[in-house]
């Protein structure tokens, strides 16, 4: 097994070693990933960022989309519920170019590396569930690969080290210690890496295509994204801190499974950051014609089916679905009647299904208020507090203690 892992400093902040080099000879290793301390971001992951990466999710909508939901009429307080999301931890080593290639294509990127001229010592942590992954890897040697374009969306933010990258028609660019960069979906590259430390979140593109959607009525095989590089520096920086977010969460030491709704809330928030971080075609659309008008029956059709199905992991295309509706039109119906939108709308029946399970929990079993927070979708406890107070004019903590 490796030993624990060694840090060192770049920057602004403290970065984890991603694992430890272990005497494995030649033959790559594959152990339990070691989870990096909470600090992994450094100083960067403070209230202010991380709530405006989830802004942006939320602006978007929830955008997980789940398997066909068989409950109908009423409300469903059942507490299983749909099956916990599991999370899966592996750690890699390897000392030849061979072994790195072969891990880099097991992540979706078949990859050929030239032989590097000095030593190579490659480690690399991952953590994944079904639909989402998040790796991150240092090298010491200086090598360049070509790279086959992957199905999956793939961000890198660069920890440390320089990275040469060339995609052909969406550019090239070369990235230090701060910048990110996106592997365009299907783009073959070539890459010139020295002495790198990355962090690579990947994701569906279906995932990203339904968040546009609900955002902008764009369908989700007109999404295309046109660049390697983010927009401004400032969003940039904004994917830099949900990615620290989305590794800090799925790598914590009790992450060994999800809730539904805290799955879906990540996806969510990681869609959202990846659309309004780097150019795509949502941002350059032309006309796209108005929802018209949606009457009050079909907002009561999309307010039963909420409260009916706020335990499982709905988005807002389930929701427009059930009202019968397109989510533009629904969206437009919620602001229009209820001067809100229809993720904020089913934020606040999930907040007010916390309060119920908190003022029902025994505080002296084994409630908390983070395992009902969890439950109920939320993925920050602060924020959670925070919606909370603004709610019920309390802190969660006095409600189960009482």
């Amino acid at each position: 097994m490796p030993t624990p892992s060694r840090r060192w400093r770049r920057g602004g902040g403290s970065v984890p070693r991603p694992g430890s080099r272990t005497p494995t000879g030649r033959s790559s290793a594959v152990h339990p990933a070691r989870p990096f301390a909470a600090d992994c971001s450094g100083t960067a992951l403070t209230a202010g960022p991380r709530a405006e990466a989830q802004e942006d999710a939320e602006q978007l909508g929830a955008v997980r989309h789940p398997p066909k939901l068989r409950h109908v009429g009423g409300r469903d307080d059942s507490r299983e519920g749909p099956l916990a999301v599991p999370v899966t931890r592996l750690s890699f080593t390897a000392d030849s170019a061979d072994e790195v290639a072969d891990i880099v294509t097991r992540h979706g990127m078949r990859t050929r590396l030239r032989r590097p001229q000095s030593g190579l010592d490659y480690v690399a942590d991952t953590v994944a569930t079904g639909s989402l992954g998040v790796d991150v890897a240092r090298c010491t040697a200086t090598f360049s690969a070509a790279v086959d374009g992957s199905a999956e969306l793939i961000v890198v933010t660069w920890l440390g080290g320089r990275a040469a990258l060339d995609f052909g028609r969406y550019g090239a660019t070369v990235a230090v210690e701060g910048h990110s960069t996106l592997y365009v979906p299907g783009a073959p590259s070539v890459v010139e890496m020295d002495d790198h430390v990355g962090l690579a979140v990947r994701l569906s593109p279906t995932e990203v295509g339904r968040a546009v959607e609900e955002l902008t009525g764009l369908a989700p095989e007109a999404l295309h994204f046109t660049s390697l590089s983010p927009v401004s520096a400032a969003r940039g920086r904004l994917w830099g801190v949900t990615a620290r977010m989305l590794w800090e969460e799925l790598a914590a030491p009790a992450a060994g499974v999800l809730t539904p709704l805290v799955h879906q809330e990540l996806i969510g928030t990681v869609a959202a950051a990846v659309v309004t971080a780097f150019p795509n075609t949502a941002m350059t659309r032309g006309y796209v014609p108005g929802p018209g008008y949606v009457g009050p029956a079909t907002l009561r059709r999309a307010l039963a089916y909420v409260d009916a199905h706020a335990s499982l992991p709905i988005t807002v295309a389930d929701v427009a679905e059930a009202a019968g509706v397109g989510p533009a039109a629904l969206r437009a119906a919620f602001r229009r009647h209820l001067d809100t939108t229809p993720s904020a709308h089913l934020r606040g029946v999930r907040l007010d299904a916390a309060h119920r399970d908190l003022v029902a929990a025994d505080p002296t079993a084994d409630a908390t208020v983070a395992s009902v927070a969890a439950r109920w979708g939320f993925v920050s406890p602060s924020r959670f507090a925070d919606s909370y107070r603004d709610r019920f004019g309390c802190a969660p903590g006095e409600t189960l203690g009482r």
